[in-house]
């Protein structure tokens, strides 16, 4: 007797994983001489908690399944399962759970469009949706995206189907309400989408209202010096983090997101975020209007926020009451 594995369409199967965690319906499996490979081991138990609102009754569908993955938006979730599988759930007005169509789901339930391929990681703006296979193809849907199923970006109309170097090699990405940036292995970072508050980061649309207004193609972004680690998207702002932990932003700042002091409405070109001069970022994340910081001294700084701007926070520093109470940004 040998041993022996099973092989779906994403690969060897982990074998502690339920066979129905790891196949989609419909999907041909195929018993393989030998042991799995050393890559196929599962990884110790994950499970996912959920709340607020679009989760109810959501953890007896994930049950057997190794959750590697997650992303939020406004009001959908994706995961994404140690076997590969994407799984998307909650409102769908916009396509964003990548069936395409628009009936909204409590139930997880793989994305069929993507199970031929092996998912590693899942990206979600308030109402788009994206996931990163094994070979670094940045799949995407919903708003402001190919279409309300996934398709490869790098052959979608959005890239003008392979015009440029767009989507592939991908590293990671990030979504806006109208504008999306990816970032590649070796630290290029591309924008597409809407540009009215210059969130895209082209020098070039400065003088050119064709490249501020309307649906635009990916390009580069501004290359500054050192290599890109880490990008993030609010509703209308973006931000660059540098291997050595500098952080640039660009879009709007009514609120300050884009360097803490309020200043201009708008940040054109990436620029060093002033407030966090002399320290070293390891970490940064957009929420709306919101930039929310962690330094490699494990400081935590959240630049504007709420629509609050820098009006209001003097507001609340001449406030004899003095409770610190607001929580910021309520929005996604």
């Amino acid at each position: 007797l040998y041993d022996s594995h099973l092989e779906g369409p994403r690969g060897p199967l982990e074998p502690a994983l339920a066979v129905a965690a790891a196949i989609a319906p419909g999907e041909t499996v195929l018993v393989a001489r030998g042991p799995p490979p050393a890559s196929a081991a599962a990884p110790s138990r994950r499970q996912l908690y959920l709340w607020g609102i679009q989760c109810e009754g959501v953890e007896p569908c994930l049950h057997g399944h190794q959750i590697c993955a997650v992303a939020l938006g406004d009001e959908h979730t994706l995961a994404v399962g140690a076997g590969g599988l994407c799984f998307s759930w909650g409102g769908n007005a916009f396509g964003q759970l990548g069936t395409g169509g628009e009936r909204p789901s409590l139930r997880p339930r793989a994305v069929a469009a993507l199970s031929p391929f092996r998912i590693v990681d899942a990206f979600a703006g308030p109402q788009c949706s994206g996931a990163l296979d094994s070979e670094h193809e940045l799949h995407t849907w919903g708003r402001m995206q190919p279409a309300s199923t996934p398709e490869r970006l790098h052959t979608s109309w959005i890239n003008r189907k392979g015009a440029t170097e767009c989507g592939r090699d991908v590293q990671s990405a990030c979504f806006g309400s109208t504008h999306a940036l990816l970032l590649t292995r070796d630290g290029v970072v591309w924008s597409y989408g809407y540009n009215e508050a210059f969130q895209l980061g082209w020098p070039e649309a400065l003088g050119s209202s064709v490249l501020r207004f309307g649906l635009q193609k990916p390009r580069r972004s501004l290359d500054l010096d050192g290599r890109a680690v880490g990008v993030a998207a609010g509703d209308s702002h973006s931000v660059i983090l540098y291997e050595d932990g500098r952080l640039v932003a660009w879009g709007a700042n009514s609120a300050g997101q884009c360097d803490g002091g309020g200043g201009a409405d708008l940040v054109p070109l990436p620029m060093p975020v002033a407030s966090l001069s002399g320290e070293s970022v390891r970490e940064v994340r957009c929420v709306g209007n919101s930039t929310l910081v962690v330094t490699t001294s494990g400081r935590a700084h959240v630049l504007g926020g709420g629509g609050r701007g820098a009006a209001a926070a003097e507001r609340d520093e001449d406030d004899d009451g003095g409770s610190g109470s607001d929580d910021g940004d309520g929005g996604g």
